[in-house]
């Protein structure tokens, strides 16, 4: 028996889409439809056989060049310190720049870093953010950084992983026969 929430179809989202990064700098849109769907509280069921999907894409000349932070691993209370390049060939434009913090496994936003406009960026720029983990748990995170352009289009994202807390332990007493 379906013990969920009580949503009308499953899956509420009709496809999905993600984009794998190749070693070679190259990238790989995966597309993910759903034909199947299942209505729990009625017992209903559609399916699809057709479907018509269109791409839209932009090409950019703007790219994150850097994002790291200047150590793998902080201790709690830490301060996270990440450095954030990006260039722009081309014209001059202007670059809205966010970077945010989430705790990898939910996805949570646990913090913003940046929201900046860099007016007319022309050629390479580059900044160091700084993120105060003080009252936060221990485990995996990753920055997320974006860059669009005056119109919300995305023109380069890129996520940095890191760990908040140290792994030790301590051998109180060993034996071997």
């Amino acid at each position: 028996p379906y013990s969920g929430p009580l949503q009308d179809w499953f899956p509420q989202e009709e496809y999905r889409w993600d984009v794998l990064y190749n070693a070679d700098g190259s990238s790989t849109l995966v597309l993910t439809v759903y034909p199947f769907y299942y209505n729990p509280l009625t017992t209903d069921v559609r399916f699809y056989k057709n479907y018509h999907l269109a791409v839209a894409y932009t090409s950019s000349s703007t790219a994150i060049t850097q994002l790291e932070t200047e150590q793998g691993v902080y201790s709690p209370g830490e301060r996270v310190v990440l450095n954030l390049g990006l260039s722009h060939s081309g014209e001059p434009q202007d670059i809205v720049v966010s970077a945010v913090v989430r705790r990898c496994g939910t996805e949570e936003l646990v913090a913003g870093l940046l929201l900046r406009t860099l007016q007319s960026l022309s050629g390479a720029a580059s900044f160091s953010l700084q993120w105060d983990s003080t009252g936060f748990h221990a485990g995996e995170y990753y920055i997320e950084a974006t860059l669009q352009d005056g119109q919300g289009n995305v023109l380069d994202s890129q996520s940095h992983l890191f760990r908040l807390g140290i792994l030790s332990g301590q051998m109180t007493s060993f034996s071997a026969t």
